[in-house]
């Protein structure tokens, strides 16, 4: 949604679905793709911070605390959300969790679709 909503608005480009499980806030008219006969399509985008394995907890623990802090603030809250997205704030259990699913998942797409590498 942020690379399009200003097409959108401007009347350039036609949402004709999006690939999050629910409707987006800044445009709610337009359908999911679940919504448009294709249930159980999701796909979202997210950014994320990563260290090397290794690097200490304590380390992990402060930056996390340091971000999120920032990412609760309003006025970073702000941006995001007339761009249509949200900036969530994950502990890094959280973090590692969405990152095994997403593993996971596009694994299966990866190996459905018959792709490989030469």
């Amino acid at each position: 949604m942020p690379a399009s909503i200003g097409l959108i608005r401007g009347g350039k480009l036609r949402a004709l679905a999006v690939s999050s499980a629910q409707r987006n806030a800044v445009a709610p008219e337009v359908p999911t793709v679940a919504e448009s006969g294709y249930p159980g399509f999701e796909i979202d985008p997210w950014w994320g911070i990563l260290a090397p394995a290794g690097t200490p907890r304590a380390v992990v623990d402060k930056v996390n605390a340091d971000v999120a802090q920032v990412l609760r603030s309003p006025e970073t809250q702000e941006f995001p959300r007339k761009q249509g997205f949200d900036a969530l704030v994950m502990s890094p259990a959280q973090f590692h969790q969405l990152l095994e699913d997403d593993m996971q998942k596009w694994a299966k797409v990866v190996k459905s679709s018959g792709a490989r590498v030469d």
